[in-house]
């Protein structure tokens, strides 16, 4: 979907410029426009900073496309677009690669809702921008993102803003929120598994504890047995020993005391 250029007012141009590409040819150009980007990026991520100069930064941008040529905006679809940093650095990685053989010049950005486009979708700020948008909708359908060049494409797009109340246009969301968001999510369920693996090993290491002692409990009373068994047998040889050694006398006492019990 191709419309007019965004102009220096567009809050979706230079939207996501933490994950933009720059294609200039001029490499004086690419470097000025890197510095400022990260300028603004950085002016952006202070709350305290309300000028971050991203306005002047736009028109500056326009204005050198405008030298080569009539920049236009692209919007093409990739729907199914994996929500990951290794999945959007690799789209991010082709279609830097292929648009520089091209010697394209432009602004290239991941966005996943605007008031344009309501799904998933790559914006294209540049010149020549039907082949650039070719080579987009190209790499985007051969990562498979889309099914076809033509759902890629999708000429007969309306936008949403169109058709849609100011209350229900999307909500603009930030791509590397997005990827943090999922991020720690799968980190939070990295940790719970985590907790869960190190609880049955806790609980594991107890039972082989509780094992490991009443195992030597047995043997303990194992080593008993024998000895007890000794004791009874010297306690009777002993009294054996004591009435062979009494007199006549003593043996009558004995037994007249017995006898009286």
């Amino acid at each position: 979907m191709i419309q007019a250029a965004r102009n220096s007012d567009s809050q979706s141009f230079l939207r996501e410029a933490q994950e933009a590409l720059l294609l200039f040819n001029n490499l004086s150009a690419q470097q000025l426009f890197e510095e400022k980007i990260a300028n603004m990026i950085e002016k952006r991520a202070n709350p305290e900073i309300t000028y971050t100069g991203a306005k002047e930064l736009r028109e500056n941008i326009l204005a050198y496309l405008e030298q080569n040529g009539e920049p236009k905006t692209a919007n093409i679809w990739a729907r199914k677009l994996k929500i990951n940093r290794e999945a959007i650095n690799s789209l991010k990685d082709e279609i830097f690669r292929r648009l520089k053989e091209h010697k394209i010049e432009g602004v290239v950005e991941i966005h996943l809702q605007d008031r344009e486009v309501n799904s998933s979708h790559i914006q294209f700020v540049g010149n020549n921008v039907e082949l650039a948008q070719a080579i987009i909708a190209n790499a985007i359908v051969k990562s498979g993102y889309e099914d076809n060049i033509d759902s890629a494409i999708n000429k007969n797009a309306i936008p949403a803003y169109s058709t849609l109340e100011t209350k229900y246009l999307p909500r603009k969301q930030s791509i590397v929120e997005e990827i943090k968001a999922i991020e720690n999510y799968e980190n939070k369920r990295k940790e719970i598994l985590k907790a869960k693996e190190q609880q049955k090993e806790r609980i594991k290491d107890l039972f082989k504890s509780i094992e490991l002692r009443a195992n030597a409990f047995r043997n303990m009373l194992k080593s008993f047995e024998p000895i007890s068994a000794h004791k009874q047998k010297e306690s009777r040889l002993e009294k054996i020993r004591n009435i062979k050694s009494q007199s006549t006398k003593e043996l009558e006492k004995s037994y007249q005391k017995r006898k009286q019990r």
